[in-house]
């Protein structure tokens, strides 16, 4: 099996520098062997942008490493998804376009959904060996809302702002970005509706259409699953927390009409409800067996609205209840 490679180099090298660290330094500490002058066109797979950028943060030293990242980008703007912004109408244009050139760019998946109530934003795992925190979701955060300002020369204020888990300087955040910012089980963040319909004064549609053919490009080379119901799972399991997993959403997802999508599902033996509620039913297993997740949290991840809705769901995936399975799955880790 392939593993995947994200084309990173660019942004190892301006982290570097916006940090100012030594390149060479850090590649000894995270133990990639590329030289300093070739870092620019490396790819690096998941494990070794998660060892790169921890070995970043060591090596800068300091705890306000999201904020001097986060700013510095915004500043020194680089890379396919800064164009792609720029060069959009309007804010949820602009957002869009960065949710689906992001994903080929690092390991974490962005969820977007742009509707006649306002723009939402979630950052998702895209590999396990790279994992989504409160640190690189406020980063994320930042410098979308900091562009969203420069592009559009309006004072930008989010709606709502959530993360995954705590940060230094939330409250030097928080008024800087004119938001209370929420730690919860997942993240999120949104604008109002007319926020995002604002436009962007750097408007160009002819590098818009460039960086969207780029991204097709870069789709197009990424190894995928040669299964439908594995390409659908892999959305499937991105987006569940929301609890808006419909068959069209997916299909859309996976550019085809929901009738071709249910079509290549059957012809696979499955349904699209059976697809769904397989996945439910593994996770849930796999989130009780790490204690730190509560049922009602799991019943959240899981796209439940309510966690009765869940007991009942569980007790017909596995015959018995989630608390007596997580009881079984503690004493068997202590015996």
């Amino acid at each position: 099996m392939t593993v995947r490679k994200y084309p990173v180099g660019q942004d190892v090298a301006a982290c570097c520098t916006l940090l100012d660290v030594d390149v060479e330094t850090v590649l000894q500490k995270s133990g990639l062997k590329f030289n300093a002058n070739d870092i620019i066109d490396a790819s690096l797979t998941a494990e070794q942008c998660f060892n790169f950028l921890y070995a970043v943060i060591a090596e800068y030293g300091q705890d306000d490493f999201h904020i001097k990242l986060a700013n510095g980008y915004v500043k020194s703007p680089i890379g396919a998804a800064h164009m792609g912004f720029v060069a959009s109408a309007t804010i949820a244009d602009g957002i869009g376009r960065i949710s689906k050139i992001k994903p080929t760019m690092a390991p974490t998946l962005w969820d977007f959904q742009n509707t006649s109530e306002g723009l939402q934003l979630k950052l998702h795992e895209g590999h396990p060996k790279y994992p989504v925190n409160g640190f690189g979701e406020i980063m994320s955060f930042i410098w979308i809302v900091k562009s969203c300002r420069k592009y559009s020369l309006q004072n930008i204020k989010p709606q709502r702002i959530v993360i995954s888990s705590d940060i230094t300087y939330k409250d030097g955040i928080e008024t800087d970005l004119q938001c209370k910012i929420e730690v919860s089980s997942h993240n999120l963040l949104e604008f109002d509706a007319e926020t995002a319909a604002l436009p962007l004064i750097t408007n160009c549609d002819f590098i818009a259409k460039a960086v969207d053919q780029e991204t097709s490009k870069r789709l197009s080379q990424i190894s995928m699953p040669q299964k439908v119901s594995m390409q659908a799972e892999q959305s499937i399991r991105r987006i569940l927390a929301s609890g808006n997993v419909t068959a069209e959403r997916i299909s859309t997802e996976l550019a085809m009409s929901k009738r071709t999508f249910e079509r290549r599902l059957n012809e696979e033996g499955i349904t699209f409800r059976k697809l769904l509620e397989g996945i439910k039913a593994e996770l849930a297993l796999e989130y009780l067996s790490d204690q730190t997740f509560s049922v009602p949290e799991i019943s959240f991840m899981l796209g439940f609205e309510e966690p009765n809705s869940f007991f009942r769901a569980f007790k017909r995936w596995h015959g018995s209840t989630p608390n007596q399975i997580r009881s079984s799955i503690k004493n068997s880790h202590i015996n």
